[in-house]
């Protein structure tokens, strides 16, 4: 692998990191806020969802290679030969 790929890889893998701390500390603020003002229903839980969702896709992006352009390009490759 070359030093552009782990830069590259690196660069990935801070924004996934930095995506973790944003949404927790996103939920954490709603959470604080649904507490202080306790309206009875806990609308906090759709922020929730959403965050995890955006997290499992953002997760697929970065680790599981599923959306990986290098994966992608070598299976083309493979065919055209």
């Amino acid at each position: 692998m070359t030093d552009a790929e782990l830069k590259d890889r690196a660069k990935k893998r801070v924004g996934f990191k930095l995506h973790v701390a944003i949404a927790a500390g996103g939920n954490a603020l709603m959470w604080i806020i649904y507490y202080l003002t306790w309206t009875g229903y806990p609308w906090p839980i759709w922020f929730l969802i959403g965050s995890l969702i955006s997290l499992v896709i953002h997760w697929l992006v970065v680790f599981s290679g599923v959306f990986s352009t290098d994966k992608e390009y070598e299976r083309l490759r493979k065919k055209t030969r």
